[in-house]
């Protein structure tokens, strides 16, 4: 099997790094691997900060063998508690689980997933909170066989804003055929 990750990140506004934090992990006992985009935001403002600490948390969770589910409300009561509600990171979880031959994919982001296989794409957009900004958050998951040639798409707030201050509002869909 052969797993490519792609990862593109650019800073905005003039900055010198993007506020998402991207980070691969290996699970516990080689039984697969979880990439995680945390954009933390605080005040209503981008925050590094806020990203890093949720990613540390997730990070902690899953290399103790914590399942997706259990990682993310961890780390959404944390970042409540820390930052007395305060703060809130969309976050996207996409793990190959090798002992269950699947794909689980995590959301607690406003943002869709795309799934490319066969000719085919589908798109998961279903509610989703964002982690931080109560107790008991919960994410939305899909879970889909490994396959062959089978692509997950995920991004971050910049890439769905993305010509929106132009008024060019552009098809994701239609650019991954």
């Amino acid at each position: 099997m052969e797993l490519k990750i792609g990862i593109a990140k650019a800073a905005q506004h003039k900055r010198l790094e993007s506020y998402e934090t991207v980070e691969i992990v290996e699970r516990p006992q080689g039984k697969g691997y979880s990439v995680f985009l945390c954009d933390g935001h605080l005040n209503g403002k981008a925050d590094k900060h806020v990203s890093n600490v949720c990613a540390k948390k997730l990070m902690d969770s899953i290399f103790d063998g914590v399942r997706d589910s259990v990682a993310l409300r961890a780390a959404s009561d944390h970042i409540y508690s820390q930052y007395q509600g305060k703060a809130h990171v969309n976050v996207t979880l996409l793990s190959l689980d090798l002992s269950t031959n699947t794909i689980v994919i995590s959301r607690n982001n406003p943002y869709p997933i795309y799934y490319y296989h066969g000719e085919e794409i589908r798109t998961w957009s279903n509610d989703s909170v964002s982690l931080g900004v109560s107790h008991r958050v919960e994410p939305t998951i899909n879970e889909i066989t490994i396959e062959p040639d089978t692509i997950v798409i995920a991004g971050s707030d910049g890439i769905f804003q993305a010509g929106g201050e132009s008024g060019y509002d552009w098809d994701i869909p239609l650019h991954l055929l």
